[in-house]
């Protein structure tokens, strides 16, 4: 984190930061994080969406990507491992890892809004009984 990015912390609160090219963070909107991780169940044979499916023992049924829910009914928001149990009537079951990569992606583009793990979308085909 630059030196004046967060000038006005602790004593400073509210003052400007007084060095050429620097700019207050605090004042600028940043748009809403995207999850980690969204996913879409498919079918592994025809690639149709499966809307019976589970996460995590949670419903979800996404025709297009969702955020994926943890097991603690979270949404991941940061680098790391994010664990599946994929399940649907008529399927076998998926248990699995997706690992989250870390990053540090200016959102955007004045430094400000920084975005700490590269977000993924994944299909996760289940194989039919």
């Amino acid at each position: 984190m630059d030196s004046c990015r967060w000038i006005g912390l602790g004593a400073l609160a509210g003052l400007a930061c007084l060095l050429p090219g620097c700019f207050e963070c605090e004042a600028i909107s940043c748009p809403g994080s995207p999850p980690a991780l969204s996913a879409r169940v498919i079918d592994k044979h025809d690639g149709t969406v499966i809307h019976s499916a589970t996460i995590n023992g949670f419903p979800f049924d996404c025709p297009s990507s969702c955020a994926v829910l943890l097991p603690d009914a979270g949404i991941p928001y940061r680098a790391g491992p994010v664990p599946l149990d994929v399940s649907a009537p008529g399927y076998h079951p998926f248990s699995g890892v997706v690992q989250i990569a870390s990053a540090e992606i200016d959102v955007n583009g004045n430094g400000c809004c920084k975005l700490l793990y590269v977000p993924q979308e994944v299909n996760l085909p289940l194989d039919p009984l």
